[in-house]
């Protein structure tokens, strides 16, 4: 047993990005009604898939130098998202989540860059 490791801590965090990314650990319960659900061919059905394709690529970049342009584009996206329903009272739920994605964001280039 002295090889075997049980806590998140003990495992490095490119490690744990890697597991996270293949879908074979998760850094929430699956019940979570926030996680995509997966098609046939493996890719995530996303519930805003105009900017919640581009935010999942870039928390699960590992490569640093691509992370910032996955980063870039997915501020882009949100962004341009953000505009295009200023205008509409219909899209609360939508505007908290691009708000939420705002702030993984930013966290991850705190921590990443």
């Amino acid at each position: 047993m002295g090889n075997q490791r049980t806590r998140f801590e003990q495992v490095p965090l490119t490690e744990l990005q890697t597991l996270i990314a293949r879908g074979e650990i998760w850094d929430e319960p699956r019940e979570s009604h926030d996680d995509p659900e997966l098609h046939s061919d493996g890719e995530p059905d996303f519930e805003y898939p105009q900017w919640q394709k581009q935010l999942h690529e870039a928390l699960l970049e590992l490569d640093k130098e691509r992370l910032k342009e996955r980063v870039a584009l997915a501020e882009s996206v949100i962004s341009e998202r953000l505009r295009s329903i200023a205008l509409h009272d219909n899209h609360r739920a939508e505007r908290q989540a691009l708000a939420d994605a705002l702030t993984s964001l930013r966290i991850l280039k705190k921590d990443r860059f």
